[in-house]
């Protein structure tokens, strides 16, 4: 977010004035949910997405939302001993594979509110790229080259998912591919795609 941290603490304030009866609608519930997010109340956030869901259990981005806020709440807590860098949800997690920790953080309860969010909406490529990123970042690479697969076939000029599937497929061993992917991406738009296809052409010819 852009908000200056005082007025992201305002807004959380009314937000949550304004959800606290017992009829609060989904929308009064969904907005409070970010702000509480973007304040790092991960568990008031995690809360008041199930509230939400359980006005309208049937709107995918409920549970999206949720997973993203799940994850960064294992980062924080990972964040205090550095046993973890940073993810978020715009964030590359496969390349950052290489400077992760012997330790694996438990992902299920946010990948499996991802699964929910693609039941019900299947063809929307985001969840997958999202999925891909949990996957990747718990070390399941086959799972998550096969996610961003799929984010790919429903959104083909999503750069991201291109840029993350090289780097899995390079971890995977697979680098003649990886760096096809890493291209792809450099012409999507992802120009640090570039500076890692340099790395790799500098290796070559050492």
């Amino acid at each position: 977010s852009n908000i200056a941290p005082d007025s992201l603490v305002a807004i959380n304030r009314r937000l949550k004035s304004e959800a606290r009866s017992a009829g609060a609608t989904f929308e009064q519930l969904f907005s409070l949910a970010i702000s509480e997010s973007l304040v790092k109340q991960y568990t008031n956030a995690v809360n008041t997405y199930t509230a939400a869901s359980q006005v309208a259990p049937t709107n995918p981005f409920v549970y999206l939302n949720r997973a993203v806020t799940q994850a960064e709440m294992i980062d924080f807590i990972a964040s205090i001993d550095n046993a973890y860098q940073r993810i978020s949800i715009e964030s590359d997690p496969a390349r950052q594979l290489h400077n992760r920790s012997t330790r694996i953080y438990n992902y299920d309860e946010a990948i499996e509110d991802i699964n929910k969010a693609i039941k019900l909406y299947p063809d929307f490529a985001e969840a997958y790229y999202n999925r891909a990123n949990l996957m990747a970042i718990s070390g399941k690479l086959p799972e998550a080259y096969d996610d961003y697969t799929r984010a790919i076939e429903l959104e083909p000029n999503m750069g991201e998912a291109y840029y993350n599937r090289g780097l899995v497929q390079i971890f995977m061993k697979d680098t003649r591919k990886g760096c096809m992917d890493l291209s792809k991406a450099g012409e999507l738009g992802i120009l640090s795609a570039y500076d890692i296809l340099k790395q790799f052409h500098i290796a070559e010819h050492n």
